[in-house]
């Protein structure tokens, strides 16, 4: 959303998100088809990332939510320019979205990204707050938060009403609190979050080969590593300056960022 704010042409936001989310993920499919038996038009289907239109299998475990985010980009930008005005406009998504996505498995299977709009929708609400919101409690009260939130969560775990629940909680909540200054607990999270994307991908992948015990796990957690940082230097971050390359030329100028109080 804050790319969509520096440059608000959709063509170039699909592009930078395309070079983002398929080269690694084409790469990993790649790496399942010697062990994992699909037939050639699922493995098309995995590649394309469009699994849920076509009813193919996924190729490994964590490659089965890439197609409803993928899916999602498309109504992402149409999304957040509505939602600036007022929380009370994502609010309402978030409400109408709740009946079209228990009307959906009923009569649009292939349309499953809708049945994820309940969990989608609460991130443009955070995001909202996030720039109109002061936040009033301390940063080390995140974690706790999330970890309550969680626990109720799995008292009643689904992907329905258990789900969207938490999501809206979490975006009204979240923004509610100070950004850490702590600097060793925030470079830990910019490394977990600069290789986030390799990890969700690996720590999948890799289990095609290798049967997780506790002997083998400290072995497992070195691979998940070191292969995320490799996807990342090899992989993502090469071709993510290529789609920032194909879409600068005629990138707008950032936003200025709204000012902050003392506090902030």
């Amino acid at each position: 959303m804050m790319s969509l704010e520096r440059d608000s042409n959709v063509i170039r936001f699909y592009l930078r998100r395309a070079f983002r989310i398929y080269p690694l993920s084409t790469v990993a499919v790649i790496c399942a088809i010697p062990i994992v038996p699909l037939h050639p038009w699922e493995w098309v289907s995995n590649l394309g990332l469009v699994q849920n239109l076509t009813f193919a299998r996924d190729s490994f475990g964590s490659i089965w939510s890439l197609p409803l985010e993928v899916q999602m980009y498309l109504f992402l930008p149409f999304i957040l320019w509505s939602a600036r005005k007022s929380v009370w406009i994502p609010l309402g998504m978030f409400v109408a979205s709740i009946p079209i996505a228990l009307w959906e498995p009923h009569h649009v299977a292939r349309a499953s990204v809708l049945a994820s709009a309940p969990c989608f929708i609460p991130g443009v609400l955070a995001y909202w707050m996030f720039r109109n919101t002061m936040p009033r409690f301390s940063a080390w009260l995140v974690a706790p938060a999330i970890l309550a939130i969680t626990f109720v969560f799995l008292l009643h775990p689904n992907w329905t009403f258990s789900a969207w629940s938490a999501c809206v909680v979490l975006a009204l909540v979240i923004p509610l609190f100070e950004q850490g200054r702590n600097v060793i607990v925030n470079r830990c999270a910019e490394t977990i979050a600069k290789y986030s994307y390799g990890i969700y991908l690996t720590h999948s992948l890799l289990l095609l080969w290798m049967t997780l015990t506790w002997k083998v796990l400290p072995l497992y957690l070195f691979a998940v590593a070191l292969l995320s940082w490799g996807c990342f230097h090899a992989i993502e971050h090469p071709l993510i300056q290529v789609g920032k390359q194909m879409t600068a030329s005629k990138q707008k100028c950032p936003l200025p960022e709204p000012e902050l109080s003392a506090s902030q």
